[in-house]
């Protein structure tokens, strides 16, 4: 349980802050989280129709979060060095915290009630919300990326 609660206090710092978007290394977390997570579900992972269902079905909760954190999220052009920024507000951080704590609650639980496979499949929902975010994110950097060489 330690181990979540130092990924929530270094979570909230890291997504609280507002940071200068960087296309080229914005793909670095989502691709060490693929790795991660991935080895983590193909160590428990059963083919049966029930875990597949629980991992499409995690997989689309995890589209829509990431769907919501994106639009939740703060991109603008900062005033005086005119960089592209994002901040993820108090919200997008909250959602992200209790997903990770749900999951923790069910790894928890779930050692003894046999649902490690659950709780592993769950992991999903954080992952496709990174990635989904960071495309998202991607897409608006885009967007004032076109409108400020545009103005220039």
């Amino acid at each position: 349980m330690l181990n979540y609660i130092i990924i929530v206090i270094i979570s909230v710092f890291m997504l609280a802050r507002e940071r200068t978007v960087r296309p080229n290394r914005m793909w670095i977390l989502p691709a060490i989280l693929i790795l991660v997570i991935g080895a983590g579900i193909a160590q428990t992972f059963t083919m049966t129709s029930l875990n597949v269902v629980i991992l499409i079905a995690c997989t689309i909760i995890g589209i829509f979060v990431g769907i919501w954190r994106g639009k939740l999220e703060r991109i603008r052009i900062h005033p005086t060095t005119r960089k592209i920024t994002s901040q993820t507000p108090i919200e997008g951080v909250i959602l992200f915290i209790f997903i990770i704590l749900v999951r923790a609650l069910i790894g928890y639980w779930g050692a003894e009630q046999h649902l490690v496979s659950l709780g592993n499949d769950m992991l999903m929902i954080p992952l496709v919300s990174v990635c989904v975010r960071r495309y998202y994110v991607y897409l608006k950097y885009k967007q004032f990326q076109s409108a400020t060489n545009k103005l220039a």
